[in-house]
């Protein structure tokens, strides 16, 4: 395996290996119901617009902040919960300038209203926290604050939180069910520092002597762990992108301050992503916040409109940098369409990692694509389902999501055996869940209805249990026989055949089925889809 490519699935295995090592005794708390389940004292209100400041302090590694939350009250109740870590502290609450009363319990902060709200009625709540972010171990996968250098020895900052939570540095509603429709963000920071987040950049003033304040607007609705700062000396690259429409919307890249204008040169690639992206899925879904890649103190993660990139400007084999494109990829898969609960992550992970796949089938052609695929394929564990546990905040602890699911899809791509359709779903799949939450049922009944039921079962055996199906065969006289085993009674999938040299598409059912052939003249194509083969005697 070529270097570049076995250092990052050598990244991806000490992930797994240190996941698993964390996942084995999983079991689930009232600290992970606080977080992950969507009580009535979360759902009874609907955030509408956040507008947040934090105070970075790099010396003491710590922050100060204020959050006011807009929301929409959708049902009467006097206890309201937001979410803020336990090592932060939530200083005060103030409601028309009035301070409110408010208990903790773990990471679970509630609210206590003298009154229920009335339903309909919209209400801001001013919330003041300071104190020092939990520090990631393992960024982007462990969760929290970097603070780094870049090779000058300048401040380079960051964070990255997904799973762990936003609430990890800033206090907010932490559950992926409710995004804000819109956004402010306001980074006060040494006046040495550039201070890059999500959205349109409005403004940037002093605060205070030695000091000032960057204001970010996200004019569309973004999911708390997408949220995200970069504070570094960087030097900027800012072109404009058309569509096929079209359209335009500006493209922002942030490098360190120690690259040269040569570097840049590395984005280039970035257009022809955003081109095929847009064939496959439309148009991309953020215009009016523009598109960033922003170089993070840590690999890469899909921070909406501003994606963190740090690579160090490598390529892979097929000629593509694997972290702008994934990342990028989710900027239709999990913060275009994003999932209500973990356990879906499949809907982020699986299609953004296929999304590579399509990119090279796209740039160069199904071959290439499909050595692509069976690259990955070897990460593939299969020791739980793809889909966990609900309200409970569970956190994939190995790649299945990824691997295993973008082999599901490819594995349904072939059962079909209809590229027309399968693009065309894809499409609008996306069009039609644009910038939504969605529940992952959501879009497991939309491929089941948009294929006829013709995945049903195909879907359900791979999200919901953790063996792959089994194809057995035996050949008798002049006949070839074969039916799937390890699944459910109603499970169907095709499955190809290389016969007398041609490919020979095969309906398969759990039941013994035979065709007429020469034992010599057939074979089975186990590289364009995920199942094991058995070959047995009679």
């Amino acid at each position: 395996m070529p270097m570049r490519l076995a250092f990052c699935f050598l990244m991806f295995s000490f992930f797994l290996a240190w996941n698993e090592a964390a996942g084995q005794s999983r079991s689930f708390d009232r600290p992970d119901s606080l977080r992950g389940y969507l009580s009535a004292e979360r759902s009874f209100y609907d955030v509408g617009h956040y507008d947040l400041t934090v105070r970075f302090e790099p010396e003491s590694k710590s922050i100060t902040g204020h959050n006011r939350m807009t929301f929409r009250v959708l049902d009467q109740q006097q206890r309201q919960q937001i979410d803020l870590f336990p090592n932060m502290s939530l200083d005060s609450v103030l409601y028309n300038g009035e301070h409110m009363q408010f208990e903790r319990e773990y990471s679970a902060i509630w609210i206590l209203w003298n009154e229920a709200p009335e339903v309909g009625s919209i209400h801001s709540l001013d919330l003041y926290f300071s104190g020092k972010p939990q520090i990631a171990r393992r960024p982007p996968w462990g969760g929290g604050f970097v603070w780094d250098e870049d090779a000058a020895g300048n401040p380079h900052i960051g964070v990255a939180v997904q799973g762990t939570g936003a609430s990890l540095w800033w206090p907010n509603k932490d559950h992926l069910s409710d995004e804000p429709d819109s956004m402010d963000v306001r980074l006060d920071v040494p006046d040495q520092l550039m201070a890059i987040s999500n959205g349109r950049k409005q403004s940037v003033e002093r605060s205070e002597p030695g000091r000032e304040q960057w204001h970010w607007k996200i004019h569309h609705p973004i999911n708390n762990y997408n949220v995200t700062f970069y504070l570094g000396e960087f030097v900027h690259q800012k072109r404009t992108f058309t569509t096929a429409e079209g359209n335009s919307y500006p493209l922002d890249f942030y490098l360190l301050s120690h690259r040269s204008e040569e570097d840049f040169e590395h984005f280039k690639q970035t257009d022809e992503m955003l081109r095929i992206f847009e064939a496959l899925l439309g148009p991309y879904p953020f215009p009016e916040d523009g598109f960033k890649i922003v170089e993070a103190p840590y690999w890469g993660m899909e921070h909406q409109s501003a994606i963190a990139y740090g690579n160090d400007l490598q390529n892979n084999e097929y000629g593509f940098d694997f972290i702008l494109i994934h990342e990028s990829g989710h900027e239709y898969f999990g913060n275009s369409i994003s999932v209500s609960d973990l356990a879906h992550m499949w809907v982020h992970e699986a299609f953004t990692t296929y999304l590579e796949a399509l990119y090279l089938e796209k740039k160069h052609d199904y071959a290439t694509a499909l050595d692509y695929l069976n690259r990955q394929r070897t990460q593939i564990r299969n020791q739980r389902p793809i889909v966990g546990s609900y309200g409970v905040n569970d956190k994939p602890t190995d790649t299945d999501q990824y691997y295993k699911g973008t082999w599901m899809l490819q594995t349904l791509r072939v059962s079909l055996a209809d590229d027309e359709l399968w693009f065309k779903m894809l499409r609008e799949l996306h069009e039609s869940f644009r910038v939504q939450v969605v529940e992952g049922q959501q879009i497991i009944d939309f491929i089941n209805t948009y294929t006829n039921g013709a995945s049903s079962s195909i879907l359900d055996h791979y999200l919901f249990q953790s063996e792959i199906p089994l194809l057995q065969t035996y050949f008798e006289g002049e006949h070839f026989y074969y039916r799937w085993a390890n699944a459910s009674d109603e499970f169907q999938m095709n499955f190809q055949v290389v016969l007398g040299g041609e490919p020979v598409l095969l309906s398969g059912s759990t039941k013994w089925q035979k065709i007429s052939v020469n034992e010599k003249e057939i074979s089975v194509n186990h590289r364009i889809q995920l199942f094991n083969l058995k070959k047995m005697k009679k």
